[in-house]
């Protein structure tokens, strides 16, 4: 046969009611050995002020330790949301590098650490960053007409040097796109 457990919480009133008893009978033996210096009738009234102080002290354990769990119960809530958005926040952190990776040219090697590959991945892009550096200036004026003549092209009036390059561009990938069929 199963046991079931009463969680009515008699007991604890009934452990309060005790130790409440076991004070008044307390204050009433020192009062007769001369020990407390208050009226008889203050003494026997003890037994409900007594009562009284011992039952809201049980209230506030009651309450207090209540409030203590929730308190505890959003703490670990809490944590575990933190420990959740670091998780995801690593996951994304490592997709994303995987991705910028290979738009650098950089594969992750096997059993690399995130912090080297981010190493490798910065590396490469800012090497990328100081060659479109080095890389000349677009060519205008005398230069661009010369540029233009050789794919069949001429300035038109009032044309400027980033339109005439537009039209070069344009007139290679439709060069392009022909040699590809």
């Amino acid at each position: 046969m199963k046991r079931e457990e009463n969680n009515s919480g008699v007991g604890f009133w009934l452990a309060l009611s005790v130790i409440a008893a076991a004070l008044w009978v307390a204050l009433l033996v020192s009062k007769a050995a001369g020990a407390v210096h208050i009226s008889w009738p203050a003494a026997l009234l003890a037994l409900l002020w007594i009562s009284a102080a011992v039952m809201f002290s049980g209230i506030f354990v009651i309450v207090g330790g209540d409030k203590l769990e929730r308190l505890m119960k959003k703490a670990k809530k809490r944590r575990h949301q933190r420990e959740m958005i670091r998780t995801i926040s690593e996951t994304m952190k490592i997709l994303t590098m995987n991705g910028v990776g290979g738009v650098y040219g950089v594969k992750r090697e096997p059993g690399e650490s995130n912090r080297h590959f981010q190493k490798r991945i910065n590396a490469a892009a800012c090497e990328l960053d100081n060659s479109e550096r080095r890389r000349p200036a677009p060519a205008t004026g005398a230069k661009l007409d010369k540029i233009a003549e050789a794919h069949g092209l001429t300035r038109g009036a009032g044309e400027t040097d980033a339109e005439l390059q537009e039209r070069i561009r344009q007139s290679v990938f439709r060069k392009l796109e022909g040699a590809g069929k």
